[in-house]
């Protein structure tokens, strides 16, 4: 199915996609305010399933227990979107991509914290994006907790602060018209 210009807020689950679970397409919605508590939750915004689509959607303000605070991509597509405020205790406060694809996107000022220790989980990194073998390409992912992108995937043409000029990437402040003051007014313009 199709879901195109919704508002979806304070919407709770104990399981995956607080605010969406997504297996089609999912386009031109605001998704905010949302989370997911218990064990193994993902995707405090939107859960997007294998094959699903993400276009022209604004994630902010959701909350994850486990790892994708605005976005959890389960080997899914994420396109021109604009994702900040966001949270996820484990990984990915952004966005966690898992073995999927996530283009032209603005990840801003996202957090992931880590509750418990080891190797690749529950560590907290990539509070911007955890590209888990996942691709990345054409994003701007500045100013979040833990790491603007980590991961063992691709990341081609992206603008972040770990960048070390190597497949195109850069590091340098994307310089956005305004992201002071209340989140909902913010301008991610350049």
């Amino acid at each position: 199915g199709v879901l195109d210009g919704f508002h979806v807020e304070r919407g709770k689950t104990e399981n995956n996609g607080g605010g969406i679970y997504n297996t089609g397409t999912v386009t031109n919605c605001t998704v905010y305010n949302n989370s997911v508590t218990g064990f193994d939750s993902y995707g405090g915004g939107i859960y997007n399933d294998s094959y699903g689509m993400v276009t022209n959607c604004t994630v902010y303000g959701n909350r994850a227990e486990d790892y994708g605070g605005g976005i959890y991509n389960n080997s899914g597509t994420v396109t021109n979107c604009t994702v900040y405020g966001n949270r996820a205790e484990d990984g990915g406060g952004g966005i966690c991509n898992y073995y999927g694809t996530v283009t032209n996107c603005t990840v801003y000022n996202n957090s992931a914290f880590g509750s418990w220790g080891g190797l690749g989980g529950g560590s907290g990194l990539g509070g911007g994006i955890r590209n888990y073998y996942g691709t990345v390409t054409n994003c701007i992912s500045w100013k979040n907790s833990c790491g603007d992108i980590w991961g063992r995937g691709s990341v081609k043409y992206s603008c972040f602060g770990e960048a070390d000029e190597k497949d195109r990437n850069i590091r340098g402040n994307p310089l956005f018209v305004n992201t002071s003051g209340n989140s909902s007014t913010w301008d991610f313009r350049l």
